[in-house]
């Protein structure tokens, strides 16, 4: 009997060490959650970004095809394409008076009211107006530019409608 009371014994010291030791988290517990935390947010981050960045590049070639065919049947109807070249004034397009413009205005009722919102500007999908170039395309066609991510001309972002 003394043997069982014995251990006993030792088994309570024991419970009584193991509880009050492990009674809060070591710094070394906290901060591990706290870098792990860190790297999944770092990683959720970039990952939206990327989502966003991918979404708004699709927004704006969408955008650019609509304007494309609201070009094209201005031409039709007026046999010459629009004037300029790097122009950010798509009015001609908007200008219900003609029948050139009312053709061309058909086509663009179906942007989104946040490309059309700052007429005659043409914004694409990263908020930033689109640019005409009335023989910057293939064969000497029209061409629409927009900027891209980083809204700067001419970089390797930039989205163009012929490519």
């Amino acid at each position: 009997m003394k043997r069982t009371a014995k251990k006993t014994k030792t088994t309570n010291a024991n419970m009584t060490y193991h509880l009050r030791r492990r009674g809060a988290f070591t710094m070394v517990e906290i901060l591990m959650v706290i870098m792990i935390i860190t790297v999944l947010m770092a990683i959720g981050i970039g990952a939206g970004w990327y989502m966003m960045t991918k979404a708004e590049a699709g927004q704006t070639k969408t955008t650019m095809e609509t304007v494309m065919s609201a070009l094209e049947r201005y031409r039709e109807v007026k046999e010459a394409n629009m004037s300029g070249s790097g122009t950010e004034d798509f009015s001609m397009l908007f200008d219900t008076t003609t029948d050139e413009g009312a053709a061309a205005v058909v086509m663009l009722e179906k942007l989104p009211t946040d490309a059309v919102k700052n007429k005659p500007q043409i914004l694409d999908g990263f908020g930033q107006n689109l640019r005409y170039y009335a023989e910057g395309g293939l064969g000497g066609t029209p061409q629409l530019r927009s900027a891209g991510p980083d809204g700067d001309w001419n970089t390797d972002d930039d989205i163009v409608s012929d490519k």
